[in-house]
């Protein structure tokens, strides 16, 4: 049974969602507000598995009080409904699991029933021989597949590649097809972007079965949605490893690590990426450092050095942790190491950012070379 919350600032909404998720069936309605700070507190009490929420609420808009269930509830699916499709490429920027379009039909609430079941199975533990099919979007875009010459589909178009990419972002979720021709094609007219999407679809969906690819492109109402069934996808396990708890764990840092080859859809000079890529980053650095801190509090100098270098591939201007490396290399006795890391960063914040060192670095370094003479 699927306990689900209903939020919309109008009754009617409410009794007519209600009765249509009766007629799905296996859903248990577990509260139905009006107002959402009663609706959020009352999700951080119940944790339901998924919350139907209006994005337009008086006080509080939805996408706002999504980020909010964000934080409290990460486990919660959270639906939108809204009768304004520009706020979808939001929504999904935070992660929302759909986003229906007001009046709602059953067919299409059925198929959003259905997401929600797939979030709840357990996934099936995979062999150590991962699947050969492979979305790749960390450090750039591809599909790693075998039967291609290199191992990886070749692109017919840029925006063949693009469509591909922008729907594998979505994760899987529909995308409205105003929003993939306003982000795609945003300075065509109307038909010629329509005309463009198709013909891209029509491209794509050709391409994965020339090279027997097991992703396909679904039309879901109007709009489409990438379904990769047990393909793995790297953006997504990277998802799943940084939302579990926050306990230091050497094999979950070693999996993140082996995820982020690097920045997300590195160097494709995607407008519509750069905000997860952002985020991404934000949230593994806050690990790094996390886990640093951790193993250097507990004596594990290597494990901390270890945090801190892979930290500093990542972000290789960044004083604060580049200091932080300096000194545990000096405490564990390396004082070369030390006077390296300092080298890397004068190269990357006096070559590359033409900036100056901050005081604090140079005091250490010159501490560093002093304490050797």
């Amino acid at each position: 049974m699927i306990r689900v919350m209903l939020v919309d600032d109008e009754e009617n909404a409410l009794d007519m969602l209600d009765i249509l998720l009766t007629q799905i069936g296996n859903i248990s309605i577990i509260g139905k507000h009006m107002n959402p700070y009663i609706a959020i507190q009352e999700i951080n009490e119940k944790s339901p598995d998924a919350v139907f929420f209006d994005i337009h609420m008086p006080g509080m808009n939805g996408m706002d009080a999504a980020k909010l269930i964000r934080q409290s509830s990460p486990h919660t699916q959270i639906i939108f409904s809204t009768a304004y499709s520009e706020y979808a490429v939001e929504a999904f920027s935070i992660r929302s699991l759909d986003y229906l379009l007001k009046p709602i039909t059953l067919d299409r609430l059925r198929h959003s029933v259905q997401r929600i079941e797939e979030t709840m199975i357990s996934p099936v533990d995979t062999p150590d021989n991962q699947p050969s099919t492979k979305i790749v979007c960390m450090g750039g875009f591809s599909i790693q597949i075998p039967s291609a010459k290199d191992g990886r589909l070749a692109w017919r178009t840029s925006k063949e590649k693009e469509l591909c990419a922008f729907l594998a972002h979505h994760g899987g979720v529909e995308v409205e097809q105003g929003v993939i021709m306003d982000t795609l094609w945003p300075d065509a007219a109307f038909e010629k972007a329509r005309s463009y999407l198709y013909t891209c679809v029509s491209l794509l969906r050709k391409h994965f079965r020339e090279y027997d690819v097991p992703i396909d492109v679904h039309k879901i109402g109007n709009g489409y949605a990438l379904k990769f069934d047990g393909v793995s996808c790297d953006w997504l396990e990277l998802e799943r490893c940084l939302e579990k708890p926050s306990d230091i764990d050497k094999s979950l840092l070693n999996d993140m690590s082996k995820l982020y080859k690097d920045d997300y859809m590195k160097d494709c000079a995607y407008p519509w990426a750069l905000q997860r890529q952002a985020e991404l980053s934000r949230r593994y650095v806050l690990v790094l450092r996390r886990t640093a801190e951790f193993y250097k509090q507990n004596d594990n100098l290597p494990s901390s050095i270890e945090c801190l270098e892979r930290l500093l591939k990542l972000c290789p201007d960044s004083e604060r942790d580049g200091r932080e490396l300096m000194k545990l290399y000096m405490a564990n006795g390396d004082r070369n190491e030390a006077i390296g890391v300092y080298r890397q960063l004068e190269q990357a914040v006096n070559i590359h950012l033409g900036a100056d060192m901050e005081p604090e670095t140079i005091l250490l370094h010159d501490h560093i070379v002093s304490s050797s003479n």
